[in-house]
């Protein structure tokens, strides 16, 4: 009798039946989602409440703890044995493996691009950044680039970007930042200036190469309550400064063009450097 038990109650191929290779497409599609927090409520994900303050800039790492345990709660549903837990346990590390792999893939995927094998290796590190701030709502087409070194070095493959909320926004990628770049798009371009004291300047252009001078010209408040610069007045200014022998429209526009801003923070430095032309 105790050999007809042990018989027919073997369970060693229990654990070949399901391998990753045959594991359902659509769970490993939510699993690689799920990797990334999507269908996770925002409050769950952050650890402090100050992560979500008004006008703030986070940055945070992914543990691969936390997130290796909610995927084993979703696949926990129907586990009714202690096999079943044996099992899961066996499978769920290698199809986190497998899902870290191929999260790259998400993004692809929602923005209608054709998903193709990355090929990519495991990443050691997975961080990201929480932006609550009103650029959010304000400026849409914001471009986040973020690099593994301080001064720049090679870009880092974005994961996921994408807005929580009305002001809320979320980045993940794929590396360690160290740098991130926040630009408005390019096709941002327009007519801008620099407001010191109260006095409008502008940078002059050198009309053959194109490139920023050390001159700033004043330009004239026509209307200071409706915001309305006086043009002709600006536009002799400017062409006194930059010693133009005339000031076209063509000439006006080219001292008048400001390029689109971009937001740069470096790990380790409390404040953003501004750049752009």
């Amino acid at each position: 009798m105790e050999r007809w038990i042990r018989e027919n109650n073997d369970r060693s191929d229990y654990f070949e039946a399901l391998t990753t290779g045959t594991f359902p497409e659509t769970v490993l599609e939510l699993l690689k989602e799920a990797s990334l927090f999507y269908h996770v409520p925002a409050a769950y994900l952050f650890p402090v409440p100050d992560m979500q303050k008004p006008d703030s800039l986070n940055f945070f790492q992914v543990d691969h703890n936390w997130v290796l345990a909610l995927l084993d709660g979703i696949c926990s549903v129907g586990r009714n044995a202690s096999i079943d837990y044996s099992h899961d346990t066996e499978m769920i590390v290698e199809i986190y493996r497998r899902a870290l792999k191929e999260n790259g893939q998400v993004r692809l995927g929602l923005q209608g691009k054709e998903v193709s094998d990355t090929g990519g290796e495991i990443p050691e590190v997975i961080s990201g950044f929480l932006l609550n701030s009103v650029l959010v709502e304000n400026f849409r087409g914001l471009e986040f680039r973020a690099y593994d070194e301080r001064e720049g070095g090679s870009p880092l493959e974005a994961l996921r970007i994408e807005t929580l909320g009305r002001h809320l926004l979320l980045g993940i990628f794929k590396g360690e930042i160290k740098r991130l770049e926040i630009a408005q798009p390019p096709e941002g371009l327009h007519f801008g200036f620099l407001t010191e004291g109260g006095v409008l300047k502008k940078s002059v252009r050198d009309m053959n190469e194109g490139r920023l001078i050390k001159k700033q010209a004043d330009l004239v408040w026509k209307s200071k309550e409706d915001r309305v610069i006086d043009v002709k007045a600006s536009a002799a200014n400017l062409k006194k400064t930059a010693e133009l022998p005339q000031m076209t429209s063509a000439e006006f526009a080219l001292e008048m063009i400001q390029n689109a801003q971009t937001g740069v923070f470096r790990m380790g430095e409390s404040k953003a450097v501004e750049g752009g032309l």
